[in-house]
């Protein structure tokens, strides 16, 4: 396998040569490798790690912003009483669009007098610098010169000049970097298409590609150069003249839905629609419907809309993106109740209801939302109504009732969007549990009952049998009700494993990330409350154990084919855990596990996480704090390369990739 340098001395190395001029990837590549660098078996990859902080790749080159930026000066109006804060206008704000916090403040002859801070502030970007840095300035015009040692700022009279060179310049590197929207919401198929650029980006583009230009005049307030350039600016978006912002901004909201979402075309516009609806009923205009007095055209629209929500993934985006932007579950039941008003219980109410539903979910209101979902399937078939009903049903330990209700409503086990998780739940529980009990015999409840006037028909797997189905249900609640925070643990893990896309595909639904939202994200203790009167009474007091899990450093003091012996690292504890299959461990070494009571038993259902030496304190320190992300960047660490084996991640030459 191929070797691998230090990775200081690659990152020294690549900085240097793209402090020269813009490399592509293949040029820096061989660059590197001429100086004898090892690279290891992916070097394009391993650069975009190294190169993210400065560099960033325009067209097919890697580019060093501030050497492209390099004696770019740039004419600024200072206000009388802006104190030591000098706001930048949109153009100059690309001398801080990379990870800096603080440069040097320079005089006329290049020598440090202070430093400088670059903030963000309300209304964009600001430079802070010593005590009366600006008194000079104040109430003019100046210069602001950008240097890779530091920026001066000296003051100038006159007006600003746009060179013609420069504006043409400019178009060109907005032609480069412009994006064409298309707008499947406009019908006009001969329409000009519209064009949008960042506006940082284009100044990136035209300092690469005309830098002889940008750099031997003053560069003038954006609002006159693209007013020379034909060109106009609407929030960090450039485009030309007469460019409709609405237009594009809709346009834009609709790809992003189609891609984030999967969605077809077709759904994306009943989304977008029910999302102008919402808006129009919560702002109070009497047209939100229809027009004011045609009461047949708002029920007819009030239909469509209802209609629209009967398709489970129109029904799930429109509520997760109402949410998303602002609205909140209350603002969505009155957008439901004022469809409902029009479409009552008959066709149409379904989606209605089911919105109301995830509305009182996310109140906590368990009740209120089954009683909406039941209303809901009343009338008319509803994936996600049935997959709801379903997954209360299994929270109650119904395995046979949650079936009912996935057939019915069509759900298959291989759409996990809709509920088809569900049916993984319940599939071995499905058959009824065998019992010797005669129907006339005392219930083995112990409620004084026979048989037949109790249980019959009613039985259930034992508590330890079931306890797995207990944590399938907890994961399928954060998967539910904390998908972004789980999204978030899972990125964490792999940053600190130091993979991509491919291993975050990986982890993401795996039992490890779903422990930690689970208990460092407080998940499972969110479950109980809100299921609690929904789960079998031996569940909950089961449940309440688990709670008082935490997460912790083991020692492996013995094992064998079935069975650990473990002492935990901080109390001294040892446990012994039988029923143990396929660890791969070694007697001395150190695992993170949550051991949960199962029966006589304990149980980590994310298992083993080895822990390399290197990483033993650290370890523990985290889990002290408990920070949910710190424990997952910690516990990815634990598979990263470079802390196996005893090897110092700061000294990996040599280390195989």
């Amino acid at each position: 396998m191929p070797s691998l340098s230090s990775l200081e001395t690659i990152s020294d190395h690549a900085h240097a040569l793209l402090g020269e001029r813009p490399h592509t990837p293949d040029e820096l590549v061989a660059a590197l490798l001429a100086a004898d660098l090892k690279l290891g078996a992916d070097p394009h990859d391993l650069l975009f790690e190294l190169l993210a902080d400065d560099n960033v790749p325009i067209g097919d080159q890697w580019v060093n912003l501030p050497s492209v930026l390099h004696g770019s000066r740039w004419w600024l109006e200072v206000p009388a009483d802006g104190g030591d804060s000098l706001e930048l206008d949109h153009g100059v704000e690309v001398i801080t669009c990379w990870h800096w916090d603080e440069t040097a403040l320079l005089d006329a002859q290049g020598d440090s007098i202070g430093a400088v801070h670059h903030e963000l502030s309300e209304t964009g970007v600001c430079l802070t610098g010593p005590s009366g840095w600006l008194s000079e300035v104040a109430g003019g015009t100046a210069i602001l010169e950008f240097r890779r040692e530091g920026v001066s700022i000296t003051p100038v009279t006159g007006s600003p000049v746009v060179d013609p060179a420069m504006a043409s310049a400019f178009h060109t590197a907005f032609d480069v970097e412009a994006e064409v929207i298309d707008d499947p919401l406009d019908g006009d198929e001969d329409a000009d298409p519209l064009l949008i650029a960042e506006h940082g980006m284009v100044f990136v583009q035209a300092f690469v590609d005309h830098g002889e230009i940008f750099r031997s005049v003053v560069v003038p307030p954006m609002p006159l150069l693209l007013a020379e350039a034909g060109l106009e600016y609407h929030g960090d978006w450039i485009g030309p003249v007469g460019t409709d912002w609405n237009e594009v901004a809709a346009a834009r909201r609709f790809h992003e839905l189609h891609a984030h979402h999967e969605l077809n075309e077709t759904d994306t516009t009943s989304v977008m629609m029910l999302l102008g609806a919402c808006s129009s009923v919560l702002d109070g205009r009497a047209d939100a419907l229809g027009d004011e007095g045609d009461a047949a055209g708002q029920r007819g629209n009030a239909f469509v809309l209802a209609m629209a929500l009967n398709s489970p993934d129109v029904c799930r985006v429109f509520v997760h993106e109402a949410i998303e932007h602002g609205r909140s579950p209350l603002d969505l039941l009155k957008f439901s109740a004022a469809l409902l008003e029009h479409v009552a219980d008959g066709p149409g109410c379904s989606g209605p209801e089911v919105v109301a539903a995830e509305c009182w979910e996310i109140l906590d209101r368990t009740d209120e939302a089954i009683a909406a979902l039941e209303r809901a399937v009343a009338h008319d078939p509803h994936p996600r109504a049935h997959a709801m009903l379903a997954g209360i049903a299994a929270d109650r330990g119904d395995a046979q009732e949650a079936a009912r209700l996935l057939r019915a409503g069509n759900v298959r086990p291989d759409d996990p969007r809709i509920g088809g998780a569900v049916w993984g739940e319940i599939e071995p529980f499905l058959a009824r549990p065998k019992t010797t009990v005669g129907r006339n015999d005392p219930c083995p409840c112990g409620s004084g009952k026979k048989y037949k006037a109790c249980h019959l028909g009613k039985e259930q797997y034992p508590l330890r049998d079931r306890a797995a189905w207990l944590y399938r249900k907890g994961c399928r609640f954060v998967g539910e009700h904390l998908a972004h925070e789980h999204a978030e643990l899972a990125m964490a893990l792999v940053d600190g494993a130091g993979g991509g896309a491919e291993l975050l595909s990986q982890v993401i639904d795996s039992e490890l990330v779903y422990d930690l939202t689970l208990e460092e994200l407080g998940g499972f203790r969110r479950f109980i409350d809100r299921r609690k009167g929904l789960l079998p009474k031996d569940e909950r007091e089961l449940a309440a154990l688990w709670l008082l899990a935490d997460r912790s450093l083991y020692r492996v003091d013995d094992l064998g084919p079935d069975f650990l012996v473990l002492t935990d690292v901080v109390s001294d504890e040892e446990v012994r855990i039988t029923n143990v299959r396929g660890t791969r461990l070694e007697q001395g070494a150190h695992v993170v596990a949550r051991l949960v009571p199962v029966g006589t038993d304990l149980v980590s259902y994310f298992g083993y996480v080895p822990v390399p030496a290197l990483l033993t304190q650290q370890v523990l320190d985290v889990l002290a704090d408990g920070e949910a992300l710190d424990v997952a960047d910690v516990l990815g660490k634990c598979f990263a390369p470079e802390y196996q084996d005893g090897i110092d991640p700061e000294d990996v030459d040599g280390l195989d990739a």
